[in-house]
């Protein structure tokens, strides 16, 4: 079985065939993007920008199952949250271990977790829903992506970059999944950097359009069939 991101990672021979306008659709969308606040400068160094995103979004959910703001949460609860960070991290890049997290490192989870509330509390949805999940489909596992906010699935990007062509992937890969389980009602989607202080939304429609050439349902069925597929067939794209 494969996760979503590496299926968004890899497989490039049917990612370019199925959405062949997909790069220039990608500069267009990194010269719209629109600014809700101010650039973050980080402070901490940069390899270890990744645990201190993961270990942001996971004090946002905490505090978000507790009806509380991040900086509001027990000092256990933030240090639980960053020792889950630090293992997710470890666990997944263990050639190059940014190490633990320090109190400055901590501070500057906390503020992006605070910048990812006061998206939500602008964005003034009526029902809010942390970390999804996705019945899984083919070889691909279940998945759990970041937001999704009434009918908007909202994926949460928080480096110093622009949005990127995985991106993309990893959001249609959720919407495929989504339409064959039929989980959730999924009309729009959005990229959100809570660090740059930049999101940029696109209905999915338009999105499959201007990609793909092709509607939403032809692209998401695409998707769910070549996944459905026995991965060995593929295993020279990954």
């Amino acid at each position: 079985m494969t996760g979503e991101k590496r299926f968004s990672s890899s497989h490039s021979a049917f990612w370019n065939s199925l959405l062949p306008m997909e790069e220039p659709y990608l500069r267009a969308l990194n010269e719209r993007v629109r600014g809700f606040a101010s650039l973050h400068r980080s402070w901490v160094p940069p390899e270890q920008r990744g645990t201190v995103n993961e270990a942001a979004f996971l004090l946002f959910a905490e505090a978000t199952r507790r009806s509380l703001s991040a900086g509001r949460l027990p000092k256990t609860l933030v240090d639980e949250c960053v020792r889950r960070a630090e293992r997710f991290v470890e666990a997944m890049s263990s050639r190059n271990p940014a190490g633990r997290m320090d109190y400055l490192a901590t501070d500057e989870s906390l503020i992006i977790a605070g910048r990812i509330e006061e998206f939500v509390k602008w964005r003034s949805g009526e029902r809010v829903i942390v970390s999804p999940v996705f019945p899984g489909c083919g070889w691909v596992d279940d998945a759990q992506a970041d937001l999704l906010i009434d009918s908007t699935l909202i994926e949460i990007k928080a480096g110093e970059r622009h949005f990127r062509a995985i991106d993309i992937r990893q959001i249609l890969s959720y919407c495929a999944l989504n339409s064959s389980s039929q989980s959730y009602r999924i009309d729009s989607v959005m990229l959100l950097n809570p660090r740059v202080g930049t999101l940029y939304e696109e209905g999915i429609e338009d999105l499959c359009q201007k990609t793909a050439g092709s509607p939403s349902p032809a692209i998401l069925g695409a998707i769910i069939e070549y996944i459905s597929e026995p991965q060995l067939r593929y295993a020279s794209e990954q």
